[in-house]
C-alpha cells in the first residue's frame, strides 16, 4: 500500500516553483507548476525502544454478577507531539544558526505548521499507538532562496516520516521521526518552559529587595515568546528568546520603555540591566522562579501572582 505526502501550492504563491524530490529507492519525484507529490512506500516501522514517552491507557471496569468488562478510553496521541520543535539533525546532519527551521503541531486541530529554512509549510498529522504517524495532505510556499542549505533535505524526511518516538532530556522533550525502517530522519527539541508563562512579580534583584517595590510586575508570553511589564515606573515590552543548543536557556531581546519621569529610578535601571543580561531560567518551586546570567548568578527573582492582579 502506498501513502502519499502531497504538498499543493497556496492561494498566494511567493515566486517561482520550488522542487521537492527524493533520492533513495521508493520516492519517485514529480513536479508541476501548482503541485509537488512525493510517493513513498508505507512499510511496517520497528517497534518503539524502551526509551519511548508513551500514555498508559487506563482502563474502566464494570461489574455485574457475572463477568467483569474492562474497556479501554481512548487516548489521544496526538496530544504527545502538540507545541512548537526547533529542528535539530536531519538525516544526520545538525542544523546550526539563530533562525532555525521549526514544526508546530496542534492536537486541538490535528495540523502541523513549520518553515523548512525557506519556505512555509503545513499540512495535517495523525500520531498512533505504537509509534506510527501519518502525515497527512499539504501545502507549502513557492519562494526561492539563495541561502536555504536545510530546505531540500528537511523536504526528503517529511516524506520518509511514517513513525516518532520521545525521548527525555531533562526538561526538554526530543521527537525523532522515524522512516519506514525505523531510522531517525529528523531529530527536533521542544524545550519545556511553560512554567515561566504567566504574571509575576519581582522579589529581588541581584539577591537584594531594597530596591524592589509592589508596581515590580511582569507577564512571561511563552507561546507568542514576548514580555510585558512595569519595572516599577515605566512600562517595559520585549522579546523573548530560548536558544535550542542550551538547557533551560532565556534571554530577552529588543526591550523598549516608556519614559516617564520618576522619582526613584535605580530599581528600574537595575531590573532592566538584569533583564538583558539574563541566561537562563530555573523553577524554584511551583511559585517561584529565578533568572540567571551567563556565569551563573541570580540577577532577578520572581514570584507568581494571579493575572488580573
Amino acid at each position: 500500500m502506498k501513502l502519499r505526502l502531497v504538498y499543493i501550492a497556496p492561494l498566494v504563491i511567493l515566486s517561482s516553483c520550488a522542487v521537492l524530490s527524493g533520492g533513495s529507492k521508493g520516492q519517485t519525484a514529480k513536479t508541476a507548476e501548482y503541485y509537488t507529490t512525493i510517493e513513498r512506500e508505507s512499510l511496517d516501522i520497528l517497534q518503539p525502544e524502551e526509551t519511548e514517552v508513551t500514555i498508559p491507557v487506563e482502563e474502566t471496569v464494570t461489574k455485574s454478577a457475572n463477568d467483569t468488562v474492562k474497556t479501554p478510553e481512548y487516548v489521544n496521541y496526538s496530544l504527545l507531539l502538540n507545541g512548537e520543535w526547533v529542528v535539530m539533525e536531519v538525516n544526520g546532519e545538525k542544523v546550526e544558526g539563530d533562525d532555525r527551521p521549526y514544526f508546530t503541531f496542534e492536537a486541538t486541530t490535528g495540523r502541523y505548521y513549520g518553515n523548512n529554512g525557506c519556505n512555509t509549510l503545513n499540512g495535517t498529522y495523525f500520531a498512533e499507538s505504537e509509534g506510527r504517524l501519518t502525515l497527512g495532505e499539504g501545502a507549502t510556499t513557492l519562494r526561492m532562496c539563495n541561502d536555504a542549505p536545510y530546505e531540500h533535505i528537511i523536504n526528503v524526511a517529511l516524506g520518509q516520516t511514517v513513525g516518532y518516538r520521545i525521548t527525555k532530556s531533562g526538561r526538554e522533550s526530543i521527537l525523532h521521526l522515524l522512516s519506514s525502517k525505523g531510522r531517525t530522519v529528523m531529530l527536533l527539541k521542544r524545550a519545556n518552559m511553560d512554567y515561566v508563562n504567566g504574571a509575576w512579580k519581582v522579589t529581588a534583584i541581584n539577591g537584594k529587595t531594597d530596591l524592589v517595590t509592589d508596581k515590580m510586575q511582569f507577564v512571561f508570553d511563552v507561546q507568542e515568546m514576548r514580555v510585558h511589564g512595569n519595572a516599577g515606573c515605566n512600562i517595559v515590552n520585549g522579546s523573548m528568546f530560548m536558544d535550542p543548543d542550551k538547557a533551560n536557556s532565556l534571554q530577552f531581546h529588543g526591550l523598549i520603555s516608556t519614559r516617564m519621569m520618576c522619582p526613584d529610578i535605580n530599581g528600574e535601571t537595575a531590573i532592566l540591566v538584569a533583564l538583558e543580561e539574563t541566561s537562563s531560567c530555573y523553577k524554584i518551586d511551583g511559585n517561584t522562579i529565578v533568572f540567571k546570567n551567563a556565569s551563573g548568578e541570580e540577577v532577578l527573582r520572581f514570584d507568581s501572582i494571579e493575572l488580573n492582579r
